[in-house]
C-alpha cells in the first residue's frame, strides 16, 4: 500500500514521486514484448533492451529501429495497461476523470549518444500545461550514470530563473515521424551548470511521475547501457486547457470517469439537440 499523504507532500515540496508499481508484470510484458519485436524484425541476436547499442551500427539504423519499436509499442497498448493496471493509485493521486496520451513517446538512449537525449528542460517551454503529469516508465534498470536527472522544487519556479536556448536538430523536421515520436525539431535545453540537478536511479517496476514544469532530461547517457523508457502523460480530464479545446485534439484518451461525470455526459447527450437549436447552453 503507497502512503499516499507522503507522496502528496513530496510531490508538493519537489514536484516528483517515485513509485513501485501494484503491478509490474505490465512493464515486464512490455519489456518482453518489445525485446521480440526487435529480435525478430531487427537484431536476432539480442538477448536485452540493455545492450541495444552494442547492435546498433549506425544512426540511420538507430532512427528507423526507434520509429518501428515506437508504432510497435503504441499499436500493443503497452502504455494504457501499465497506467490502468495501478489505476486505484492515479484516480486517487490525479483524478476520477482520468486520461492519458494516446500516443506515448519511446525513448531509447544509448550510452555516449548526446542525439539520443534532449537535455535540461521544461516541458512547459513545448506548450504543455502544468495541469499535465508525466508517469516516466523505464524497461531497463537505471543507475546513476543512466538515470533521468530532476531538478527539486523548480516546478513552482518561473521561466524565466531557467534560461534556455534553442539548438537546431536538423535530422528533424517539424511534423515528421520522428516528431510525432517525440523528438524535437528546436530543443529547447537549459545549461547543466545552471541547474543542480539530482540522477533518481531506478528499477523496471517502478515509474517516476513528475509535473510538466518540473526540470528535468538528461545531456547525455554516461551509464555503461541502453535506456529504454517510456513517457506517458496522464491528466484530469476536465483540466481547464482540455474542456477548453475539447474535441480538437486526440492527444488524450479517457480511461476513466466519475459518477458525477457520467450523469453530467449523459445529460449534455440528450439535451445536444435543443442546445444546438438555441445556440446556448443556459449558463
Amino acid at each position: 500500500m503507497k502512503n499516499l499523504d507522503a507522496l502528496n507532500e513530496h510531490f508538493f515540496e519537489k514536484g516528483w514521486i517515485l513509485i513501485d508499481l501494484e503491478n509490474p508484470e505490465t512493464v515486464f510484458k512490455a519489456r518482453d514484448g518489445m525485446l521480440g519485436f526487435l529480435k525478430e524484425t531487427f537484431f536476432s541476436s539480442l538477448e536485452r533492451l540493455e545492450d541495444l547499442h552494442e547492435h546498433i551500427p549506425d544512426d540511420e539504423t538507430y532512427s528507423k529501429m526507434h520509429l518501428a519499436l515506437t508504432d510497435f509499442y503504441r499499436g500493443q497498448g503497452y502504455a494504457k495497461d501499465i497506467i490502468t493496471s495501478d489505476v486505484d493509485f492515479f484516480r486517487q493521486f490525479v483524478s476520477c476523470d482520468l486520461s492519458i496520451q494516446a500516443k506515448p513517446y519511446l525513448r531509447v538512449a544509448r550510452p555516449g549518444a548526446a542525439q539520443d537525449n534532449i537535455g535540461l528542460h521544461r516541458d512547459t517551454f513545448y506548450g504543455a500545461s502544468p495541469y499535465e503529469l508525466s508517469v516516466f516508465v523505464p524497461f531497463t534498470d537505471l543507475d546513476e550514470g543512466s538515470a533521468l536527472r530532476m531538478l527539486s522544487g523548480s516546478h513552482v519556479e518561473p521561466d524565466s530563473k531557467y534560461a534556455f536556448h534553442e539548438v537546431e536538430n536538423p535530422s528533424v523536421e517539424r511534423g515528421s515521424p520522428r516528431h510525432q515520436a517525440g523528438i524535437p525539431y528546436a530543443p529547447k535545453v537549459i545549461e547543466e551548470e545552471a541547474a543542480k540537478t539530482m540522477a533518481v536511479p531506478m528499477k523496471t517496476g517502478q515509474v517516476f511521475i513528475f509535473g510538466l514544469s518540473t526540470v528535468h532530461g538528461q545531456k547525455i547517457n554516461r551509464g555503461k547501457t541502453t535506456r529504454v523508457s517510456s513517457d506517458i502523460r496522464v491528466v484530469n480530464s476536465l483540466a481547464p486547457f482540455l474542456v477548453k479545446r475539447a474535441g480538437d485534439d486526440d492527444f488524450y484518451e479517457r480511461v476513466c470517469q466519475s459518477p458525477v461525470s457520467q450523469q453530467a455526459a449523459r445529460y449534455l447527450e440528450v439535451n445536444q439537440d435543443r442546445e444546438d437549436d438555441s445556440g446556448e447552453s443556459g449558463y
